[in-house]
């Protein structure tokens, strides 16, 4: 078991004892100077009985025991020094990203990393990746990581808590009154324990070459099935926000002094204190105006360029190509070509196809490459037959349609609303491999208008169309009374259009 995983597994209080069940991971040192009681004598913790102490050198934890409901897990401080490497840069976000983004990454690249999901991939990158959204989705442990590499980081700043000075800075703060000098091999005042924080006085080191990508942006872009039918060069201006060039990104203007951090007094933490059974405690805080830093920027010195925000928006010309035969809901992505945010590498820029309302076409569904046409005829086309052009293609071919007449071999009615297909006519396939898709013809028969027939010869219309029908036949009394009833004009109603199985 590492020192990271060790716990105090199961702590028993009674008449001021402790007694630890598994004794291999407590330390007690041999010092007949210290006020308390001793229960252990392994090498790996200290345990503290005259407050309720339980201190865990190897995980670098700090118990705080209730003696008055028998728990712990009050006080807790963790340091992890297993791994050194950036944890932002495993799961490639920035150190400001959020935990909705924090989330988002991990579980794009824990598909990607799996190794039951992929066979090939390597376990230990699944890991470091577990390793680093354990730590970045809590705000504790983010929080006391960001501290660590902030002081990691800074060359004039000597970290809070060394391994070496872990005790002596807490017992000597602590217990100053009751251990002896002997105790620890050198020690400093209390506050803030023991050692004070030295101020920065340089410049922010430069970021070094970015190596992480922002995150890609998706962009929307209608077409029409023109486009689609027969592709389409598209050239286009978007906004990209990228890192200011004047500032390199930093919010401020080049050469900036750093200026002392007025809430921690250049200490880059906030220390309090406090009483507890006549024992000073004291603690300290990450100084949030400076980020522990000790120094910071001025306001007054932001960038002229980006008033401090660090990114630019810059209006961009982009050349693409929308390919015959794509479908829509694909998407079209250009290399680095997204923003930028400062330190990172742009990301890339996608555009997802929309298709917009045709007033002629449409397609039969979003994954089908045939296509729907209601094209409207005569009724004497409908019944004679016709050969003119009917429509204009997508691809801006004229389209000519012949029916054959009643005297020559293939003639038939056509029926309102009859369908028919033409093979082939849809949309092209995306490659050579692909068959492209059909053409299907929604025929709609006009009548003619009560004007036309009023102005034709009654006789000749009567004897070129078929003879009228008999009466309906009688199927109650056969001297029935018989009365006229009147038809008369009605709106489309919805409603008796769906029981009548009419089209809407």
């Amino acid at each position: 078991m590492s020192s990271r995983d060790q716990k105090t597994e199961k702590i028993d209080i009674f008449s001021g004892i402790v007694t630890f069940f598994d004794v291999k991971k407590f330390l007690s040192p041999s010092c007949p100077s210290l006020p308390f009681h001793q229960s252990s004598t392994s090498s790996s913790g200290i345990v503290l009985i005259k407050i309720g102490f339980v201190f865990d050198t190897l995980g670098s934890s700090l118990y705080l025991l209730d003696n008055s409901s028998f728990t712990k897990n009050i006080i807790s401080m963790n340091f992890d020094h297993s791994n050194d490497s950036n944890l932002y840069e495993v799961l490639g976000v920035p150190p400001d990203a959020s935990r909705a983004d924090i989330r988002a990454a991990y579980h794009r690249l824990a598909k990607q990393s799996h190794p039951d999901k992929n066979p090939g991939a390597d376990p230990a990158v699944f890991h470091a990746l577990q390793h680093a959204y354990e730590t970045l989705s809590d705000p504790e442990k983010r929080t006391a990581y960001d501290t660590h590499v902030q002081r990691s980081s800074t060359t004039n700043l000597q970290p809070s808590f060394t391994r070496g000075h872990m005790f002596e800075d807490l017992f000597t703060s602590m217990f100053r009154d009751d251990l002896s000098r002997g105790f620890f091999a050198q020690t400093h005042p209390p506050p803030p324990f023991g050692r004070p924080q030295a101020s920065l006085r340089t410049h922010p080191r430069q970021p070094s070459t970015p190596t992480i990508k922002s995150p890609d942006s998706r962009v929307e872009f209608v077409c029409s099935l023109e486009d689609l039918m027969n592709g389409r060069k598209v050239v286009i201006e978007v906004e990209r926000q990228l890192g200011c060039s004047h500032c390199n990104g930093s919010g401020f203007r080049p050469n900036a002094p750093l200026r002392p951090c007025r809430r921690c007094d250049g200490q880059g933490v906030i220390s309090s204190g406090q009483s507890l059974h006549g024992i000073s405690i004291f603690s300290r805080s990450t100084c949030s105006a400076c980020h522990g830093q000790g120094s910071k920027l001025s306001s007054r010195d932001s960038c002229s360029t980006c008033s401090g925000a660090r990114i630019i928006a810059k209006i961009e010309t982009v050349e693409w190509k929308i390919t015959k035969g794509i479908l829509p809901g694909r998407s079209i992505t250009l290399s680095d070509m997204g923003d930028a945010q400062p330190g990172f590498l742009p990301g890339d820029l996608t555009f997802v196809l929309q298709l917009a309302p045709h007033p002629t076409f449409k397609m039969i569904s979003p994954d089908s490459r045939d296509l729907l046409l209601t094209a409207s005829i005569t009724l004497s086309e409908s019944l004679l037959g016709m050969d003119r052009v009917l429509f204009h293609h997508l691809d801006g071919r004229s389209i000519r349609i012949r029916l054959p007449p009643p005297q020559e071999h293939g003639h038939t009615v056509i029926k309102p609303n009859e369908l028919r297909v033409m093979r082939g006519m849809g949309l092209p396939g995306l490659s050579d491999h692909d068959k492209p898709g059909d053409l299907w013809i929604k025929l709609e028969v006009e009548w003619p208008t009560a004007e036309w027939v009023r102005s034709q010869d009654f006789h000749l219309l009567r004897n070129a169309l078929p003879p009228s029908r008999p009466d309906f036949p009688q199927t109650f009394q056969a001297n029935s009374h018989q009365v006229y009833g009147r038809l008369e004009q009605a709106s489309y109603d919805k409603r008796i259009a769906a029981v009548a199985g009419l089209a809407s």
